[in-house]
């Protein structure tokens, strides 16, 4: 008894050493808990908040972040108008759907900001039906993680200096279109009945995209676009367009309705496949660079190109009735390409000066190269098989 009491005597004085103090501090006891918008700082889009009007449900027109609660519906007006730079909006997994598919011809938008209003992102949802998914007018816009489906005009369309992103449009009119200056990155569009990627101005970038099945193009970009390790296949036209100055690489394009690739002036095409088009493999215009591609099954032409174009390296398979290579301008550098079938291997229907060296041609059912005006300069050729002859370094065998 005695050492259980001492035990207890002991515990008592150690816990009322640890003890503190039991007096609150002078002064009003202040909340330690966190105010609701210190745990989500964002505010909610609903019709306290952001209310709308006749023509659009909600109107955020203050700057900063702002997210969806549950899906949006309307029938037949705008979901959500963003009147503010500066504006962040999060569908946060949720749908705004126009009930009113039909309604042909009347302007509404699932998401719409004017130009006067940059820095505007929409990120994370769905958007179906309206005149277009989602239209940023605005500088500097990013739309991010945003599938557009049935939209009548544009599933999303962005001004100059944007960002697209992980973003997706099906069966609209116009896939994704944009302008001068705006990256597109891993975006895919199909069944679309127009473009699926439509870039209006100059140097814009699409990079590891896809393009399918849509009616038009499969993209159609304006100057000095970079592309890079995109897919265009099964569209209606080509499957990529570009104007002067493009510089395209590591693309595929496949059983497209027209050319697989078709450029204008100064433009390169390097480590690129067309499989299949029903036109030309690759189509150029002046100045242009052709090198290390691929092309086989084309309805027509593996290439053709115009003045001052250099065809190098590349491994070009022709079809029946139709030169591999068509050259339609003068100062043609065709180098280092082996080249299989086709009635002719290189034919220069108009143009001078071409210059034709080390390629390996075989299986042409006519002139190897035909050359219908003078003032061209060709390797000899080598057809015997066994020991090799020549020593130029400029020759084309020929098989």
């Amino acid at each position: 008894m005695r050492h259980t009491a001492a035990v207890l005597a002991v515990l008592i004085s150690t816990s009322i050493v640890l003890a503190g103090p039991i007096t609150p501090p002078a002064g009003t006891v202040a909340p330690t808990y966190k105010t609701l918008t210190e745990v989500e700082p964002r505010i909610a889009v609903n019709a306290t908040n952001t209310p709308g009007d006749s023509t659009q449900k909600f109107i955020i027109n203050q700057p900063g972040s702002y997210y969806l609660t549950g899906n949006v519906t309307v029938s037949g007006i705008s979901a959500i108008r963003i009147s503010a730079p500066d504006v962040t909006l999060d569908l946060a997994g949720f749908q705004i759907v126009d009930e009113l598919a039909n309604n042909i011809g009347a302007d509404r938008w699932g998401v719409v900001s004017n130009s006067t209003f940059a820095n505007v992102s929409v990120v994370n949802g769905t958007i179906r039906g309206f005149s277009s998914g989602v239209l940023l007018n605005g500088a500097r816009a990013r739309v991010e993680g945003v599938r557009a489906e049935s939209a009548e005009f544009t599933g999303i369309g962005v001004a100059a200096n944007a960002l697209v992103t992980d973003c997706s449009a099906f069966a609209c009119a116009t896939g994704i279109q944009f302008n001068a200056s705006t990256v597109v990155r891993n975006c895919h569009v199909s069944a679309n009945t127009g473009t699926g990627f439509q870039g209006l101005g100059v140097s814009a970038q699409l990079i590891d995209c896809t393009s399918r099945s849509n009616g038009g193009p499969g993209a159609s970009l304006a100057a000095n676009a970079i592309v890079r390790g995109c897919t265009f296949s099964i569209n209606g036209g080509e499957g990529l367009t570009t104007a002067a100055g493009a510089n395209v690489t590591n693309c595929i394009s496949s059983s497209n309705s027209g050319s697989g690739f078709a450029g204008t002036d100064s433009c390169t095409y390097i480590a690129c496949t067309g499989l299949g088009n029903n036109a030309y493999g690759i189509e150029v215009g002046n100045s242009a660079l052709v090198q290390d591609c691929a092309v086989s099954g084309s309805a027509t032409s593996a290439v053709r190109c115009a003045t001052g174009c250099r065809i190098v390296g590349n491994r070009l398979d022709g079809v029946s009735g139709f030169p591999v290579v068509l050259i339609g301008g003068n100062d043609v550098h065709v180098e280092r390409n082996t080249i299989n079938g086709g009635t002719n291997a290189v034919s220069v229907s108009a143009g001078v000066d071409a210059l034709i060296i080390s390629n390996t041609c075989r299986g042409q059912s006519g002139t190897v190269f035909n050359l219908v005006l003078a003032n061209h300069q060709v390797g000899p050729s080598v057809t015997a098989t066994g020991t090799i002859a020549s020593t130029s370094p400029f020759a084309n065998f020929v098989r």
